[in-house]
């Protein structure tokens, strides 16, 4: 399979540079939907003659070439033990002033603290 993959170039002047099949516009991605809505391997053919297995199999090749060199890293911000599972408490000066995080569904998504919706809204 190795040897299918110079099969498919790509050319800035055609589909905006998309992986395509040489020689044609069909691109890799169409013939890659087409394997992944279950279109069997004589659809495909009958539909797209400028097409053969070879090439169907270069597609293929292709995409396993990109899955194979992706690599994903852990993020700091992932990190489970840093994860909040509550909300913070609102702040001493809130308490001080009698507001609250609970008055509104609004103050709730923000994590913000506000008197309650009687008064004036003020954030601290």
């Amino acid at each position: 399979m190795s040897d299918a993959v110079p099969l498919i170039t790509l050319d800035p002047d055609v589909l905006a540079g998309k992986p395509i099949v040489a020689g044609t516009r069909i691109s890799v991605e169409l013939v890659l939907d087409l394997i992944a809505a279950s279109w069997s391997e004589a659809d495909i053919l009958a539909d797209y003659p400028t097409l053969d297995r070879e090439k169907i199999l270069a597609c293929m090749a292709y995409a396993r070439n990109l899955v194979a060199s992706e690599r994903v890293y852990p993020s700091a911000a992932r990190d489970s033990s840093r994860t909040r599972t509550s909300q913070p408490k609102p702040p001493a000066s809130c308490e001080k002033r009698g507001w609250t995080s609970q008055s509104s569904s609004a103050a709730r998504r923000t994590s913000q603290c506000w008197r309650a919706p009687f008064a004036k809204s003020e954030f601290c």
